[in-house]
């Protein structure tokens, strides 16, 4: 079982916030297609649910699924709380079996 590609990105149409991914078809025209719908009685809630969705797949771009479902994964995020030097080496090997420095994750 595959997942859509990332990336993914969010936006409200008609009162419903969905999720999305642009592609391009075969006619090298571009088409966007659906990955799922946020639907909650705020809107407020629905919009913070689907950006958060979005940023969060959008990070993981490249790890497999696996890897995320384990706990560890938690631990290695844990342990890049409060750090906020650019730069500074970070090894998550022994948690996820991925290594991430903090420049690698900055937000361009």
């Amino acid at each position: 079982m595959k997942h859509t590609p990332e990336p993914w990105a969010a936006d409200c149409d008609v009162g419903t916030w969905e999720v999305w991914r642009d592609f391009v078809g075969e006619d090298n025209r571009t088409y966007a297609t659906r990955v799922c719908a946020v639907v909650d009685y705020e809107n407020d809630t629905a919009e913070a649910n689907a950006k958060r969705i979005v940023a969060c797949v959008n990070a993981c771009r490249g790890i497999p699924t696996a890897d995320l479902q384990k706990l560890r994964l938690v631990k290695a995020v844990d342990a890049l709380n409060g750090i906020d030097a650019i730069g500074a080496n970070i090894d998550c090997e022994g948690y996820c079996g991925i290594s991430l420095t903090l420049q690698e994750m900055r937000v361009q």
